[in-house]
């Protein structure tokens, strides 16, 4: 959709310019110009099916900028350019640059005033479109982040996970990486809610969470799996060393209470499964799988434990 708006734009844009020239008898050079655009436009929009893009804005300012050397009367068609500015691309610097050039050549070239009306409002809509445009790419980062973050953790959820857990992948096969996954959840939630209640269910899963992020590098990624479930990727990190870490964070939690609003205090207990790239297996599906059997492995030997995978106890 957002191609189409462009796209249209530049033809209803050029197609103006057109009018304006015909209505007013614009010399017969100018005409065939702006004619040509316009057909290029067309050509390249509904012809060969290809969008409008930054070159195609940089060829309109230069097209309206060789009128106007012609003709004055068109000068604020160059206004019109600026809306583009809203829209995000991979040359959105140098679109700005341009249109900055545009200004300089109309006060250099044209002798047009430093203070006139026309740089007046050039000037401020040129500067409130680009801020138009870091705002919404604020907007659209904030929503990205609400997208996948877990909201009663503030870790990240299972979609996010997800998605930093393949690039995390694609980077270790690349770069001959390592990385540990590991899965855990807590032993006999269901048992704290029915003893102290729902509320301290939550309590439960939030105090788990802290003791993650208190634990895990800035490097390292950790989600909410899901219930009670969390997951954490420790990059760069070899299966030994990521043992070593999945020991500490069980104790760690094990030996501090949560306590109720009556002062009463009980102990949780967390059971983890943990694989590794490349000591467990190589292909990414694997290691999820993996990860969940090593946890489910670490359940059935009692809870409390800790259950790490390689390639020849995963066959």
């Amino acid at each position: 959709m957002i191609e189409s708006i462009k796209k249209n734009y530049f033809v209803i844009l050029t197609a103006l310019i057109l009018f304006y020239e015909t209505y007013y008898r614009a010399e017969s050079n100018i005409l065939l110009v702006t004619s040509l655009v316009l057909i290029l436009f067309l050509g390249l929009t509904f012809v060969k099916k290809i969008y409008l893009d930054d070159f195609l804005f940089i060829l309109c300012f230069c097209f309206l900028l060789f009128t106007v050397y012609f003709d004055n009367k068109l000068l604020y068609f160059q206004i019109l350019l600026l809306p583009y500015l809203i829209f995000q691309s991979k040359y959105y610097f140098f679109k700005v640059i341009f249109s900055l050039l545009a200004l300089l050549f109309d006060v250099v070239v044209l002798k047009i005033e430093v203070l006139s009306n026309f740089t007046m409002i050039y000037g401020v809509l040129l500067f409130f479109f680009i801020i138009i445009r870091f705002w919404i790419d604020k907007l659209y980062y904030q929503i990205n982040e609400l997208s996948i973050t877990d909201d009663l953790t503030g870790l990240l959820n299972q979609k996010g996970f997800l998605r930093k857990f393949e690039e995390e992948y694609y980077r270790s096969v690349r770069y001959k990486k390592s990385f540990t996954l590991i899965m855990l959840d807590s032993d006999d939630l269901k048992k704290v809610n029915d003893t102290y209640g729902h509320k301290y269910g939550t309590k439960v899963i939030l105090f788990i969470a802290e003791e993650i992020k208190k634990n895990i590098r800035r490097t390292d990624f950790a989600c909410r799996y899901g219930g009670d479930e969390f997951m954490i990727c420790l990059v760069e990190t070899p299966l030994n060393n990521g043992k070593i870490f999945a020991d500490r964070l069980r104790k760690s939690i094990a030996i501090k209470p949560v306590f109720t609003e009556k002062g009463k205090g009980f102990n949780v207990t967390i059971s983890l499964g943990v694989v590794g790239f490349p000591d467990t297996s190589e292909k990414s599906y694997e290691l999820l799988d993996l990860v969940d059997k090593a946890l489910y492995d670490a359940k059935n030997k009692g809870k409390n434990k800790v259950v790490v995978l390689t390639k020849n106890s995963a066959e």
